[in-house]
């Protein structure tokens, strides 16, 4: 028999989001996988765009021109072929460089020789909100086999999410799932427009699920009340998978009047697929480990307001050019990624944060979740890959407020049970956590007796300000790269505020501490001194009477970087404690036993307390210590 070489076809959508009532380009890439030098040349190469089927499941003829009356096949289809002055074409000739050279040319041609490639584009309008599939189908006549000609054929498939310019949805589950394992698919709302949304109802048919069900049918149809202009809500739907694939969601219908964001009605569909069904673009994967996390914490709005955080920053890393609000940075998708990348990867460190018991079975590290959580703030406020799209979204949003509520009362309880004396021990315990990094600066107040009486606010040269209120939500936040954060005790009383600073560009920076009560306050700074390393210094019993202002200067990298001074006298630190950053010590060593990887259990899994580069991480001389319990 002879051997046909494949002629594979890829189906690009620039951004893969289109707004409603607007155009959006479908490119093809083809192939000719024949060796090289073989006379085996695809000629004639077409290609036929077939576009989906609205609610009647009949498509019609794409190449009619509107409008379309009720009954018509035409009629509800989400997408249409564009009108241009060649007509509504719906098979074009795949082409590539003629004699000239140059692709895209006058003298270009249909033509693929061994290992060469070719592209065609079609103009699509999406007139349905959704996300649709778009199937591309291509045919050329191979020459150069014995036999003689021959036709061949093949096809390519994308996707494309159709939106309102006003409000988009964002899904958020795992990757892949097994048979009988619970699942979470998130629902991301954002509502882009200028006026609030209200009533928006998401439902989740049982009938529109395949290879999976609702853990409970009472959840199918959920309503937010109200989405402000610029915010977001999210909803989680639990799942069980009825067999092992790949997790989809997608928008099925978006209803409601037409050019009002309120009473929005948005019918999803969802399922596990054992066949490679191409993923919508307004999706984000996450591994089934954050889950994890979520229950080590013990606080569902630790994950929920992250994932709608990141929500968010899809949204906007998606949003087509030019269709962003004013005010509204852009953010770039592999940003988003990488935020995705580390909140997953904070799950799977706590998956690894295990020691060896009493009887040599394995505990977790009792200081797993805390390290876990210490290490992934400082991710997502920008000290491993930074941004200032999303260092704006996390400065200004909502979202972010209430994920740093979370991960305060979390942690609030992990030194409880961990034996911390303080919250000033808790700053310690971070600086020393995060001391690999580059230099940064935390401020940590917290009430010596009572309520705490101070309200902490930062300031850096260019006279911008983080702070100025013990509430998340009332609090400035203008400094780029910066946070505060509230503590309370358990019955919701302020105890202290932790600030971080994670540039250190200015020569000096200001902390002031205004008393809006009498009381007494105890103040500890961790910030780098001349010799590049981080020392805390810690000011106790400050008594204050209300409406008076402490001020603070900091300045990092001078030998005396710390001056505190209260009416014009300088107040001395009671202690200072330098925090060395060490070697990497090893947390943990987990051993994946999972046969699919390694039939002999050769695979270990070692978890350091830093980021370790691999060159690093494969000298057997750099120095590496191990954390002794």
């Amino acid at each position: 028999d002879e051997e046909i070489p494949a002629i594979p076809g890829i189906v690009v959508i620039p951004g893969n989001i289109a707004f409603l009532n607007q155009f959006f380009s479908v490119m093809l890439a083809v192939s000719n996988q024949a060796p090289d030098g073989t006379p085996l040349v695809v000629r004639d190469v077409r290609a036929e765009i077939f576009l989906p089927a609205g609610p009647d499941s009949v498509v019609g003829d794409i190449t009619s021109d509107p409008p379309y009356q009720p009954g018509d096949p035409e009629y509800d289809n989400p997408l249409r072929v564009a009108k241009t002055s060649a007509g509504r074409e719906n098979i074009k000739p795949v082409l590539t460089a003629g004699p000239d050279g140059e692709p895209g040319t006058a003298d270009d041609i249909d033509v693929l020789a061994p290992q060469g490639s070719g592209a065609s584009d079609f103009l699509v309008e999406g007139v349905k909100e959704g996300s649709h599939i778009i199937d591309i189908e291509i045919r050329g006549v191979l020459e150069g086999l014995p036999s003689g000609p021959v036709e061949v054929a093949g096809k390519a498939r994308g996707a494309v999410v159709v939106r309102d310019p006003e409000f988009s949805v964002t899904f958020i589950h795992p990757d892949k799932v097994r048979a009988g394992e619970l699942y979470e698919l998130n629902v991301h709302l954002q509502n882009t427009s200028l006026v609030d949304a209200n009533l928006v109802t998401v439902s989740l048919d049982p009938h529109n699920i395949s290879g999976a069900r609702l853990l409970d049918s009472n959840d199918a149809t959920r309503v937010i009340e109200t989405i402000a202009p610029g915010d977001a809500g999210t909803l989680t739907f639990t799942l069980e998978a009825m067999r092992t694939g790949q997790v989809t969601a997608s928008t099925l219908e978006i209803s409601g009047e037409a050019g009002a964001v309120s009473g929005r009605r948005l019918s999803l569909k969802a399922g596990v697929s054992e066949q490679g069904v191409p993923l919508s673009p307004d999706t984000l994967l996450l591994p089934p480990e954050v889950s994890l996390l979520r229950e080590r914490a013990a606080n569902v709005d630790l994950t929920f307001r992250a994932v709608a955080l990141l929500g968010q920053a899809h949204s906007i890393a998606t949003a087509p050019y030019g269709s962003l609000p004013a005010g509204i940075l852009p953010i770039p998708p592999s940003m988003v990624i990488q935020r995705a990348r580390e909140l997953s990867e904070a799950a799977v460190r706590l998956t690894l944060s295990y020691r060896a018991g009493a009887d040599g079975s394995p505990e977790p590290l009792p200081e797993g979740l805390l390290l876990t959580l210490q290490d992934f703030y400082f991710d997502w406020l920008g000290a491993g890959e930074s941004d200032e799209g999303w260092d704006a979204l996390y400065r200004d949003s909502r979202q972010a407020r209430l994920f740093g509520e979370a991960l305060t009362e979390v942690l609030g309880r992990e030194i409880q049970t961990l034996g911390f004396a303080d919250l000033i021990e808790l700053q310690h315990s971070w600086a020393d956590t995060e001391s690999y990094r580059d230099a940064h600066i935390t401020v940590m107040t917290q009430a010596a007796a009572g309520g705490l009486p101070v309200v902490m606010e930062l300031g850096d040269s260019s006279g911008r300000i983080t702070g100025g209120s013990l509430s998340a939500q009332e609090s400035v936040y203008e400094i780029p790269d910066a946070d505060v954060l509230t503590y309370y005790a358990g019955d919701g009383a302020p105890i202290g505020q932790f600030a971080v600073l994670l540039r250190t560009e200015d020569f000096s920076y200001t902390s002031n501490f205004k008393a809006t009560e009498s009381g007494t306050v105890d103040i500890a700074v961790a910030v780098p001194g001349s010799d590049g390393q981080l020392a805390q210094h810690i000011f106790k019993g400050i008594a204050v009477t209300a409406g008076q202002v402490l001020s603070m200067t900091i300045y990092p990298g001078l030998s005396t970087p710390v001056v505190l001074q209260q009416a014009g006298v300088s107040i001395d630190p009671v202690s200072i404690e330098v925090i060395a950053d060490g070697p990497p010590e090893v947390l943990g060593v987990i051993q994946n036993a999972d046969r699919s990887i390694d039939l002999f259990g050769r695979v270990v899994a070692i978890l350091f307390d830093e980021d370790i580069e691999q060159e690093s991480a494969e000298d057997e001389a750099a120095p590496v210590s191990c954390r002794r319990q």
